[in-house]
């Protein structure tokens, strides 16, 4: 079984941004997107993704939506 895994705090640490910063500049919530970071959204708002992308794309413009999410095996996910 898989399930999808954010990579959002990965971002945050590399680029050395605060959750703030994020929240501010894509228009998300800071307690949503803490919830993307810690990995317990329940439901992915498709303009919260996009905006996330967009963001982190201006950074970088190498990224790929894997660098955002990704899918993992159920035991692997939970290490």
């Amino acid at each position: 079984m898989f399930v999808i895994r954010f990579k959002i705090k990965e971002l945050i640490d590399k680029y050395m941004l605060s959750q703030r910063k994020v929240a501010l500049e894509c228009n998300i919530r800071p307690t949503t997107l803490k919830l993307y970071i810690d990995n317990e959204i329940q439901r992915v708002n498709k303009e919260d993704l996009e905006s996330l992308y967009n963001f982190f794309y201006r950074l970088d413009d190498r990224l790929t939506i894997n660098d955002i999410i990704e899918f993992k095996h159920k035991e692997k996910a939970e290490e």
